[in-house]
Formats: structure tokens, C-alpha cells, sequence
């Protein structure tokens, strides 16, 4: 970063592929490994999306071909498909496509600047939006955080006829 960009270690957040090199002849030519990088990149993401889409087509095949099962798991598996769903669609925006533009921002010469701190800020948001979408999707995790959150039934009552009273006794017995 010294050399090509003149910048020390602080004055950079993100350092991406150099596609252009300057040669000894003060040339300006294109750097072809860090093509060849990006293009095997793009490959290996079109992969990972077109698994992801064959099998979402085949699972919503799946689900609606469920003849003889009852409403309420029928429900329950459309809920936990959308939640699906969108963990597959939030990744896309916000790691991949951010990613993808600061990756390839370099190629066509555009610079940045301080839009990289907000795209950084994005890809970070990632991994604390990813566990909600469930707790959003999904009808029974939703109507135990509101009870929870209202206090009509405490998350650690020792309930003993209840499912959460059970799961909340056993994790402080084995603990």
C-alpha cells in the first residue's frame, strides 16, 4: 500500500486486488492474476447461488406436495421455509453484494473513499440481523419473546407441564 498508494497501515480500511500495475516504463497494464482472482471468485459464488436456488425450488416443490400431514405442520414448515428464505436473501445484501463492490470498484478505476466505512458497517451488520429473522419468521418463537418481554410468563418459571418449563429445567440441571 506504501508503494503502489503511498498510504501507511491507518489511512486504509479495506485493500482490495490491484488490477492495474504501472511497469518500469511508467506503463499503465492490467494485472492479470488479480483478474483471474476476481473471475474465480465470481465462479465460485455463481456456484454456491445456483446450489442454494436448485434446492430452495426443490424444498418449495417439496412443501407443496404434503398430502397427508396436519395444518399445523404445514404452517409451521411454510413459516420456517420464509425464514429460510430470507437467511438466504440477507446474506446477498449484506456481505455479498457489498463485497462485490468494493472488490470490483478497483477494475473500473472508482474509488471509494469513504463510502467503505459504511459498506464495512453493512457487511459487519451480518451475522446480528441473521439469528432475528427466525425469531421474526417463525409464529411460536415470536408469541414466546412477547410473553417473555411482557412478563406474562417468565422465559425461567419452572412451569411443569410446559415445554419451555421442561427445556428450562433440564439446561439448569445439566449446567
Amino acid at each position: 500500500m506504501m508503494k503502489n498508494y503511498n498510504l501507511a497501515k491507518g489511512d486504509f480500511i479495506y485493500a482490495s486486488s490491484l488490477y492495474y500495475r504501472i511497469d518500469e516504463n511508467g506503463v499503465k497494464r492490467i494485472s492479470w492474476p488479480d483478474v483471474i482472482f476476481a473471475i474465480n471468485i465470481i465462479k465460485l459464488i455463481t456456484i454456491c447461488i445456483t446450489i442454494v436456488i436448485f434446492c430452495g425450488i426443490a424444498t418449495f416443490r417439496k412443501l407443496r406436495s404434503l398430502r397427508y400431514t396436519s395444518k399445523r405442520t404445514i404452517n409451521l414448515q411454510q413459516q420456517l421455509f420464509k425464514a429460510l428464505v430470507a437467511q438466504t436473501v440477507i446474506p446477498m445484501v449484506t456481505m455479498f453484494l457489498p463485497a462485490a463492490v468494493m472488490m470490483f470498484a478497483p477494475l473500473f478505476e472508482i474509488t471509494l473513499g469513504p463510502y467503505e466505512g459504511i459498506i464495512m458497517t453493512v457487511i459487519t451488520t451480518y451475522p446480528c440481523v441473521d439469528p432475528m429473522v427466525v425469531m421474526f419468521f417463525v409464529k411460536d418463537y415470536r408469541k414466546a419473546i412477547a410473553q417473555t418481554m411482557l412478563c406474562r410468563k417468565c422465559l425461567f418459571s419452572r412451569e411443569t407441564n410446559s415445554v419451555r418449563g421442561t427445556a428450562v429445567s433440564f439446561v439448569t440441571e445439566v449446567i
